[in-house]
């Protein structure tokens, strides 16, 4: 899934919406995400926190092509 994602405009809105990632850093203190919003013009995409729903981040989405910062579903592996 990851390798597929080259530009915001080659991948389907409906392919990453409500995706689930692992951040391989913790991100203010937690490690799982998923997608709520894809902003195309920004080439943006914003995730939640599943743990605390108010916690909210926005990428780049080159950041997910990079298996250093990101990796696709819930994983513990770091």
């Amino acid at each position: 899934m990851v390798n597929k994602i080259k530009e915001i405009s080659n991948f389907s809105k409906q392919h990453l919406y409500n995706s689930k990632w692992s951040s391989m850093e913790k991100l203010n203190g937690w490690i799982h995400y998923e997608v709520l919003n894809i902003f195309k013009k920004d080439q943006e995409i914003e995730m939640f926190c599943v743990c605390d729903r108010t916690i909210k981040v926005k990428i780049h989405v080159r950041e997910l092509n990079d298996k250093k910062k990101w990796v696709p579903g819930w994983t513990r592996e770091r």
